[in-house]
C-alpha cells in the first residue's frame, strides 16, 4: 500500500509539471477551473505525501500500542527528574539493547548524545560514529553500547545509560530503576574537549576502528601535574584462523580471557549484508544474533554465560560472499588500559560552558605550542571556531573538531550555523522582495 502511495505521488507531481510546461509553452493564463483543480490535487498530493512518510517510516513501524508508548515516555521523564544538574549544561546518554522501544527514542532522552547539535543525529556524527565502530544501523536506534566499544563509548562522552532491568553495567552506579528500566551513570566518560598532540591530526579516515581510537587515546596529552600517560595499545588484534569452513558458515574457536579488565570483540566490515547471522556455543548454551544491517562489532563478553571458557563463533553468510572471502577479526580490549588514559583526560581540567544546543566556550591551558584541542564534536562545516576572540580554523582530527593552540592559556568559543542558512536566508528575503515588487507594478498598472 505504502508503495501505491508513493506512485501516486508521484504521478500527481509528473501531471502538475506537466500542466505546467503545457501552459508556458501556449503563452495562456491558466482558467479558474483549472486553477482550482491544481489545488484540489495539491491537497491529494500532500495527503499521499504525508500517508506514504508515516506508514513508511520506521518510527511508524517500530511504534507499539498507545498506553506502552505512554508509560515509556514517563519512565524517561521520571530519569530526566533523576539526573544531577551538570555544571558545564553538557551530557550525553544512550539506550541499550532491550531498553530500545522505538527508532524515535532519540526524542525521549537525548539518544546519540546530540544535544549540543540537534534532535536528530545528522550525516556527520553517522560518519564520525561509524568510524568508531558503531553498528551501521545508527539510524535505527539503539547501538550505543552494544554495537561499539567502551572506549568508543567514553570517547563519545556518554554519561548516562538506560537498560531493561535484567541488563548488568558493570563499572557503572545505579541512578534510579522505574518500569522494568534503570538508569546507570558512566564515570569513565571523556569530557567535551581534550588536549592531544598533532598526531591526532594524521589519523586515516580509511583506518579501522581499533586503530583510530588506539590513535586519539594515545596522543592525548598529560597534565602539568600528573604522572606520564601509560604506554601501549588499548586494543590488541589477535591471530585466529577458522576452525571449521563450509559452503554457507565460517566457524571460529575462542577463548575468552579470565581477566576481568579484557574485553573480546569481533570485527566485520561487513558493508555488503554478506552475513546473516551469528551462533555463539559455549558448552550447552547457544544464542543467535539475526543480522538484518552490516555489522562493525560484537561484544563477546556480554553475551558468554562463561566469559573464562572457551566457545565457538559461526558467522552465517549469504549468497553475496565465498567462506574464503570473509573479512571477520577479532580484537581484545584493556579496559583497565582505558580506564587509565580517561583519568589523564579528566586531570587536563578542561573547562566547558554551554551556553545552547549551538555555542560552546571551552577553556584549557597548552603546555606547547601546536596544543591540539579536539572535541567530540563531528565534524561538520557549519562549526566555526574563535581562540580568545579571534577566529580560527577548525580542522578535521578522527572525523571530529579541533583547533589547534599555541602554549598558554586560552578560551575557545564554538558556534554552529547550518550550511547553507545564510545563502537560503538571502534567496527567501530576494524572492519575497520580488514578489511584493511584481504586486506593487500590477497595482500601479
Amino acid at each position: 500500500n505504502s508503495r501505491r502511495i508513493w506512485l501516486l505521488d508521484l504521478m500527481l507531481i509528473t501531471v502538475y509539471a506537466a500542466a505546467l510546461l503545457i501552459f508556458y509553452l501556449r503563452h495562456t493564463a491558466m482558467p479558474v477551473y483549472i486553477i482550482r483543480l491544481f489545488m484540489i490535487l495539491t491537497l491529494a498530493e500532500l495527503t499521499a505525501s504525508a500517508f506514504y512518510q508515516y506508514h513508511a517510516s520506521s518510527v511508524y513501524t517500530d511504534c507499539r500500542n498507545v498506553s506502552d508508548t505512554a508509560e515509556y515516555a514517563r519512565t524517561f521523564s521520571y530519569f530526566k527528574t533523576c539526573l544531577p544538574s551538570e555544571k558545564d549544561g553538557f551530557y550525553r546518554s544512550a539506550i541499550r539493547n532491550s531498553a530500545v522501544r522505538t527508532s524515535n527514542d532519540s526524542f525521549a532522552f537525548n539518544l546519540y548524545g546530540t544535544q549540543y547539535y540537534s534532535s536528530d543525529i545528522s550525516s556527520t556524527s553517522v560518519n564520525a560514529a561509524s568510524g568508531l565502530g558503531y553498528n551501521a544501523d545508527i539510524h535505527g536506534g539503539g547501538t550505543f553500547g552494544h554495537g561499539s566499544t567502551q572506549g568508543a563509548d567514553d570517547l563519545i562522552g556518554i554519561k548516562y545509560y538506560v537498560t531493561a532491568s535484567e541488563d548488568v553495567m558493570p563499572d557503572m552506579k545505579k541512578v534510579a530503576e522505574k518500569n522494568s528500566f534503570t538508569l546507570w551513570h558512566n564515570d569513565y566518560a571523556l569530557p567535551i574537549g581534550m588536549l592531544t598532540d598533532s598526531s591526532v591530526l594524521n589519523i586515516s579516515e580509511s583506518a579501522a576502528p581499533f586503530e583510530r581510537l588506539n590513535a586519539i587515546y594515545s596522543s592525548l596529552i598529560a597534565a602539568d601535574d600528573a604522572e606520564q600517560i601509560p604506554q601501549g595499545d588499548i586494543y590488541q588484534k589477535l591471530t585466529v584462523s577458522p576452525s571449521e569452513i563450509n559452503d554457507k558458515s565460517v566457524s571460529y574457536t575462542l577463548q575468552s580471557t579470565d581477566e576481568d579488565s579484557l574485553k573480546l570483540y569481533a570485527y566485520i566490515p561487513d558493508s555488503e549484508n554478506s552475513i546473516s547471522e551469528i551462533t555463539i556455543r559455549q558448552g550447552t548454551f547457544s544464542s543467535s544474533l539475526s543480522v538484518i544491517t552490516p555489522v562493525e562489532l560484537l561484544d563477546f563478553t556480554s553475551v558468554l554465560p562463561d566469559p573464562d571458557g572457551s566457545f565457538i563463533a559461526t558467522f552465517q553468510l549469504t549468497d553475496k560472499v565465498s567462506p574464503d572471502k570473509t573479512d571477520i577479526s577479532f580484537y581484545t580490549e584493556d579496559t583497565a588500559q582505558l580506564k587509565q588514559y580517561v583519568k589523564f583526560a579528566l586531570a587536563q581540567n578542561t573547562a566547558t560552558s554551554v551556553a545552547n544546543d549551538s555555542k560552546i566556550k571551552l577553556s584549557c591551558n597548552a603546555s606547547a605550542d601546536d596544543t591540539v584541542l579536539m572535541t567530540t564534536i563531528p565534524y561538520d562545516a557549519g562549526w566555526h571556531a574563535e581562540t580568545d576572540g579571534k577566529k580560527t580554523d577548525i580542522i578535521r582530527a578522527g572525523d571530529f573538531c579541533a583547533v589547534v593552540l599555541p602554549v598558554g592559556s586560552h578560551t575557545v568559543s564554538l558556534n554552529f550555523v547550518p550550511y547553507g542558512l545564510i545563502a537560503g536566508a538571502l534567496l527567501f528575503v530576494s524572492a519575497v522582495c520580488v514578489i511584493i515588487c511584481l504586486m506593487l507594478r500590477k497595482k500601479r498598472v
